[in-house]
């Protein structure tokens, strides 16, 4: 599968910078949080997900997050009657003042 550059809010920290995406993103709405090896949290919500990572979008981005920083993302997918946490430690991309880009690292999950 061939990256493919993706805009919109969090997609890049410049008017001329363009990210390209390794996996395809689906419109996915849910809860997320961001907790930093060092501490720090960041709570807020995702429009869209894919495999390698999403876009924490928050009212209130935490000061002292800078690409590289490394945590756990944390939600809770909710399917018919059946609710899952998931846990998958990540690596910051990037910061803007609309919140956190996530690169997932591997994926743990719950039942």
């Amino acid at each position: 599968m061939e990256p493919e550059a993706k805009g919109g809010p969090g997609a890049a920290t410049s008017p001329n910078e363009e990210v390209i995406r390794r996996e395809e993103r689906f419109q996915y709405t849910t809860q997320l949080s961001y907790r930093g090896d060092n501490g720090v949290t960041c709570h807020g919500h995702t429009r869209d997900v894919s495999l390698s990572g999403a876009f924490l979008f928050s009212d209130d981005p935490p000061e002292g997050v800078v690409p590289g920083d490394t945590g756990v993302a944390a939600v809770v997918v909710r399917e018919r009657d059946r609710e899952m946490n998931m846990a998958f430690p990540c690596t910051v991309a990037r910061v803007t003042t609309q919140g956190l880009g996530l690169t997932f690292d591997e994926v743990e999950a719950e039942v």
